[in-house]
């Protein structure tokens, strides 16, 4: 496809940019439907990291959960790659955090949806590769009643290709040790697992399991540290929820749930 096919859709507002890719808020000419459209600059990736994400958008499109926000369409042009997908209203769970740790209850119903989400990916044979609270959308007050997995993509830009630091820092106390490269260890379900673990450890506490102020540390610390115990920060959590993300954020991706 070609800027023609991109043409169908009128651009209203850009929502979020960042190094190598941006996204904008759409309407369809032809449906009046809003849709998101996530620009991947060319320039930043592999051709393998291309093509995989041509094939992987053209089957997450096959999707259709209430619990992940899926492609429509791929188009391609010189200079990009531009998923579509359907517009979801909401905030981040990252904003909702920013204001104060989650109940319990909130929490679950957050875990519950993104399980459903991603175990739909999976069945597809994909990784989403990129489970952070940014990546899910909340309503914006109140208890949550509505969450949404969205995105995937950018996170195929290879570690040592992000100029970025602070982006890549803020990424990386979501990231499986394997992800990272800590480990030598193939990417497999349990790594957006690990991502869950460690959402759902913030929602609960207001802040991730392993934190710093530059990525080494970050890393470092998903490598070494041992898993934090929500009970022994004093939190009133359910001993077999603290319990489920502590397996969530083992070390070794074979100790972890192998399955969403």
């Amino acid at each position: 496809m070609s800027l023609k096919a991109l043409s169908k859709y009128s651009k209203l507002d850009t929502l979020s940019e960042t190094e190598g890719s941006y996204t904008q808020l759409a309407v369809a000419r032809e449906t009046g439907a809003r849709v998101a459209i996530k620009s991947l600059l060319t320039t930043t990736l592999s051709s393998g990291a291309l093509m995989r994400i041509q094939y992987e958008a053209s089957l997450l499109a096959q999707l259709d959960s209430e619990a992940y926000a899926s492609p429509i369409e791929v188009i391609s042009d010189e200079d990009a790659i531009h998923i579509v997908s359907r517009f979801s209203r909401g905030v981040s769970l990252a904003k909702r955090v920013e204001v104060g740790p989650l109940d319990v209850k909130d929490v679950l119903y957050i875990a519950h949806v993104i399980l459903t989400g991603l175990s739909a990916i999976h069945e597809k044979r994909i990784l989403h590769r990129a489970v952070r609270p940014s990546h899910i959308l909340v309503n914006s007050t109140g208890g949550i009643t509505t969450a949404k997995l969205i995105d995937f993509g950018s996170v195929c830009t290879p570690l040592s290709k992000l100029k970025d630091t602070s982006r890549l820092t803020s990424h990386a106390r979501y990231f499986s040790p394997e992800q990272s490269g800590s480990i030598d260890h193939d990417l497999i379900e349990a790594s957006d697992l690990y991502s869950l673990g460690a959402t759902l450890f913030e929602a609960l506490a207001g802040y991730p399991p392993y934190n710093g102020s530059d990525l080494h540390t970050i890393l470092f610390k998903h490598m070494t540290s041992s898993v934090p115990d929500l009970r022994t920060l004093g939190l009133r959590v359910p001993r077999a929820l603290d319990e489920v993300i502590g397996r969530l954020l083992r070390k070794d991706p074979r100790e972890r749930y192998q399955s969403a």
